[in-house]
């Protein structure tokens, strides 16, 4: 038999119709009794017989009673809390002497909490409160049945407090369904937030180029030490992004001070430990490996500026951008629309026209002043004269004071811009007083048309 399986959730049901249970970060397991037999036989969700691993559970409870339950085998870390990781090493042992050895070294606990036959009698067509009476009125012995709750919010809450993996809620009246996802069983797992530091990248299989993955690790008193690789998360315009802050940072060998598996060593780039990114992990502290994490972002806890050349970000650029900057815990002390209001993809935007020779400067610069006004911006630059679309593109001294300003109050700068033929004639002026940190093309990062996911990306880089 293949257990039941719970759909992810996204709120935590109210009323009488269910109950709660704490989620257990630890191995799910099916324990079969057959009458009269010593001991049980375990077998993982993936129908697998894992018994010789848990010398420590497989002996039968009741005398040998005929029994079939469901539960989860969980291993309690330093913390005094449920851990994946502390009973990781015993999964997938399959010598009885190895086994032993671990069941007095990293001990376990099976929490049972359903049961589907009893005595020879099929109970999965029982609704789910009978079956959690007749399981609470089992002597299982070594084996424990963890309680139910009414109030699914206050558990879910109390779990995240405490530092367990989440909840799971579950409709008394459900059936048990052997090997369905079902979503009368509904989970609720607590991601948690760590930031680690780049040690190494993994290209995408058939490529040298493209990142897939990173190695991380965590900072201590014994070095850099190895938590594990991130895939999951990282995008195409992600991986660009990390790809090209850690470009030039190449290392001969590993930063980390411990040894890194070779399945994950296998095909790495060793880089210097500067960059610092967010990863999300079912895990909680202390962390030795990170379970089934996912790639968040660069820090981003920076001051910063950003300079939005010919309304990169969106067709409404402005207002938006500060109201974005929000989301990401970044202090944006300005955001300024330089260029122009925003591009219309059509191609009949004033610039287009201008471009064109179909518009005058001064026609131009009418049309666009209520764009620019919009942006929020308390006065209106005068453009200088000339026929060529260069000469328009030529920085005015009101956006260089303006960058001055900022960066003399101690802001991080950056430019948007959507054609680096543009940015080059600003370039020389910018970088002579070394007025910004990072250049961000958006047709370069796969971004051509007004979006703000641009303003992530810079984000991130800044």
């Amino acid at each position: 038999m293949r257990p039941m399986l719970a759909t992810k959730g996204d709120v935590v049901p109210t009323g009488d119709e269910w109950s709660h249970e704490v989620k257990w970060d630890g191995v799910r397991m099916l324990a079969d009794v057959a009458e009269g037999a010593e001991r049980a036989r375990l077998t993982t969700r993936n129908g697998n017989d894992a018994t010789i691993a848990w010398p420590d559970v497989h002996p039968a409870p009741m005398g040998g009673r005929d029994l079939l339950v469901d539960g989860e085998i969980i291993g309690i870390n330093d913390a005094g809390v449920p851990d994946f990781a502390v009973i990781q090493e015993r999964m997938h042992v399959r010598s009885a002497t190895t086994a032993a050895r671990l069941a007095n070294t990293v001990p376990a606990t099976f929490m049972v909490f359903d049961v589907m036959r009893l005595d020879g009698r099929d109970l999965t067509s029982l609704p789910l409160a009978e079956r959690r009476e007749i399981l609470e009125g089992l002597d299982l012995g070594g084996w424990q049945v963890p309680p139910t709750y009414d109030d699914g919010v206050m558990l879910r809450d109390a779990t995240l407090s405490q530092g367990l993996e989440g909840i799971v809620s579950k409709r008394l009246t459900s059936t048990y369904q052997p090997g369905v996802r079902s979503k009368a069983w509904l989970k609720f797992a607590h991601r948690h937030r760590f930031s680690f530091v780049v040690g190494g990248w993994r290209p995408q299989e058939g490529t040298r180029d493209r990142l897939a993955a990173l190695l991380v690790g965590e900072p201590t008193p014994e070095g850099l030490l190895y938590r594990g690789r991130v895939g999951s998360g990282i995008s195409g315009a992600a991986s660009r992004l990390l790809g090209a802050q850690l470009a030039g940072r190449a290392l001969d060998a590993s930063p980390f001070a411990d040894d890194v598996p070779a399945v994950d060593a296998r095909g790495t780039f060793w880089v210097e430990p500067f960059l610092v990114v967010d990863v999300d992990s079912l895990n909680k502290m202390p962390i030795s490996r990170l379970r089934q994490p996912s790639y968040r972002g660069i820090r981003t806890d920076i001051d910063a500026v950003i300079f939005d050349f010919a309304g990169v970000l969106s067709t409404s650029p402005g207002v938006g951008m500060i109201a974005r900057a929000a989301d990401y815990d970044v202090d944006i002390g300005a955001m300024l629309s330089i260029m122009l209001g925003p591009l219309d993809v059509d191609g009949d935007h004033p610039w287009h026209q201008l471009e064109r020779g179909h518009i005058t400067t001064d026609e131009f610069e009418a049309a666009i002043e209520p764009m620019w006004r919009a942006t929020g911006a308390t006065s209106f630059p005068s453009l200088p004269r000339g026929e060529e679309l260069l000469d328009v593109l030529q920085p005015v001294p009101e956006m260089i004071a303006t960058a001055r300003d900022v960066r003399a109050a101690g802001y991080r700068t950056a430019i948007l811009t959507n054609n680096m033929r543009e940015w080059g004639v600003w370039r020389e002026v910018w970088d002579a007083d070394n007025l910004v940190d990072v250049v961000v093309d958006s047709c370069q990062v796969g971004l051509r048309k007004p979006n703000p996911a641009i303003f992530e990306l810079t984000v991130e880089l800044l």
